[in-house]
């Protein structure tokens, strides 16, 4: 997945031993505009995947994992019991590794959400991505309070949760202000946001480049909110670090 999103620190977080993988294939239900997935066709799934991630994981000596995928409507789960029996595999074959989730909405299939909270995960993720008023230009098939309900579902179950966001694509700063306030109020543990970046060709161009200063308002707004564990800057993205802010919210 680190490659295959063009993401800016995929050498410092394998250097950590850590790394993320794209289940189900390359080939996503949507096609928001901001993705670097492209427009692949989706595959059939691949009922090897788990074993195989599992067994890489095992020989690379990874010590903590981010599993994630693209949005599969056409499975009647999403694809969630994928995700999970990978998540088993993992903890058969590297039972020290910890496995992270970073899930797409399923739809807001209550089913789905059951098996992804229960599942072999220490933390769950959901990313809203960005502000509200920009899901109809840029998030086809999403929905902003789809996305709050997954947050609020999976964190019933008492697992950590976690989301992000992007910024630079049009938003303003009281827009992000409201969206860390309103993510706070579904009691999620970690909050990253970004600088959007485009990430293949033909991506819709940056409105603008946020400036340091500006994420170091929105953290400590954060902050303020009681998120325990906040990354934000240009260059974050919400797998960056992701060892250390479990490690945080478990102090």
């Amino acid at each position: 997945m680190c490659v295959s999103a063009g993401c800016p620190n995929r050498a410092h977080c394998f250097s950590q031993g850590e790394a993320t993988f794209l289940l189900l294939g390359q080939g996503c239900s949507r096609n928001c505009l901001f993705c670097a997935m492209g427009e692949e066709a989706v595959t059939p799934v691949d009922a090897t995947e788990p074993q195989r991630v599992a067994q890489t994981v095992a020989s690379l000596e990874l010590s903590y994992v981010v599993l994630t995928s693209v949005t599969r409507d056409d499975l009647p789960d999403g694809g969630a019991a994928h995700i999970c029996q990978t998540a088993r595999e993992i903890r058969a074959h590297a039972p020290h590794t910890r496995v992270e989730a970073l899930l797409p909405d399923f739809g807001g299939c209550r089913r789905a959400l059951f098996l992804a909270a229960t599942g072999s995960f220490s933390i769950v993720g959901h990313n809203v991505e960005m502000v509200p008023s920009l899901y109809t230009r840029y998030r086809s098939g999403g929905g902003f309070q789809r996305s709050l309900s997954v947050l609020h579902a999976l964190g019933e179950h008492g697992i950590p949760t976690k989301s992000g966001f992007m910024v630079g694509l049009g938003e303003t700063q009281e827009e992000v202000l409201s969206l860390i306030s309103t993510l706070s109020d579904t009691g999620i543990s970690v909050l990253t946001a970004g600088q959007y970046l485009p990430g293949r060709r033909g991506g819709i161009t940056p409105k603008r480049y946020v400036s340091p200063e500006e994420f170091e308002i929105y953290a400590a707004h954060a902050q303020e909110c009681g998120i325990a564990s906040v990354r934000m800057g240009p260059y974050v993205r919400s797998s960056l670090n992701a060892a250390d802010c479990f490690r945080e919210i478990c102090k």
